[in-house]
């Protein structure tokens, strides 16, 4: 919420039409919020099983994609301009990442992550590029992977609603800042 905040993203439009303030009054608790998240992350994990196989490899695929996108979701500038499924980001754009970042990243073992990649290869997901492996272009646009993604869309937009219902407020989250001070 914060980066997307940061970069100009105005949040209630991921909210349902007619999304409205909880009236509790009160902000939900760490458990009503956690219970919340969670439910999130299963369902994003089960948006990735058709185009991935298993709920694993969607996590590894979307940790490897967001490592790789780091350095565009970090630009306000870029990020707007690689924002849609028509515009993605060239390669030379996204930092490669390795299998120890991954496996460290997502607390798996290394051979473990290192046979999932290495699947990954071998189904064209991926590739291997100086530095380490970044997602394929061809992979992101497939039809599945971006119905997927508009799936995952949707559930984020659910989440603001029920945190909304709970009380929570989500125009009290600041935009997130960079080390140097400045909005991200």
């Amino acid at each position: 919420m914060a980066d997307l905040k940061a970069l100009g993203y105005d949040v209630s439009l991921m909210l349902p039409e007619g999304a409205v303030r909880g009236a509790k009054g009160d902000p939900p608790s760490e458990s009503t919020v956690r219970n919340l998240l969670d439910d999130f992350i299963l369902r994003v994990l089960e948006s990735g099983v058709a185009p991935h196989g298993s709920m694993l490899d969607a996590l590894v695929f979307t940790a490897l994609m967001h490592a790789n996108a780091e350095p565009i979701t970090q630009d306000p500038t870029m990020a707007w301009r690689y924002a849609g499924a028509d515009t993605p980001p060239p390669d030379n754009l996204r930092r490669p990442v390795t299998i120890a970042e991954l496996a460290a990243k997502l607390f798996i073992p290394r051979e473990t992550m290192r046979r999932r990649i290495s699947r990954m290869l071998d189904l064209g997901r991926c590739v291997a590029a100086p530095g380490g492996y970044l997602t394929t272009l061809e992979h992101m646009q497939k039809p599945n992977v971006l119905q997927s993604g508009a799936l995952v869309v949707h559930h984020f937009g659910q989440l603001l609603q029920h945190l909304r219902q709970e009380g929570f407020d989500l125009d009290a989250i600041p935009p997130s800042v960079s080390a140097s001070g400045a909005a991200a």
